[in-house]
């Protein structure tokens, strides 16, 4: 199983529809982690757990895979600025 912490940033699926958000509080509940998710939106979410079924869920294949097209699109951007010196060093 995945290791969360307070502060991380994970994608999750709530009623549905795919948000971005960061854990706020972790709890153990019948054995059983549960992490609470503020929003984007600055909605707070009750506990939910991991790949588990509705109302909410977080999705760790999909934080996985977001957030790491992310870190290479900035890996890009980066390979770019390099590539082309910015005109005020001049």
């Amino acid at each position: 199983m995945a290791t969360l912490r307070e502060g991380q940033q994970v994608v999750f699926t709530f009623d549905d529809k795919n948000q971005i958000g960061v854990i706020e509080n972790i709890k153990l509940i019948n054995k059983v982690k549960r992490y609470q998710v503020r929003a984007e939106s600055g909605r707070l979410y009750p506990y939910l757990g991991i790949n588990t079924e509705k109302p909410g869920k977080i999705n760790l294949p999909l934080t996985k895979a977001y957030f790491a097209a992310k870190e290479e699109e900035l890996m890009e951007m980066g390979n770019e600025s390099e590539m082309n010196p910015d005109s005020s060093d001049k």
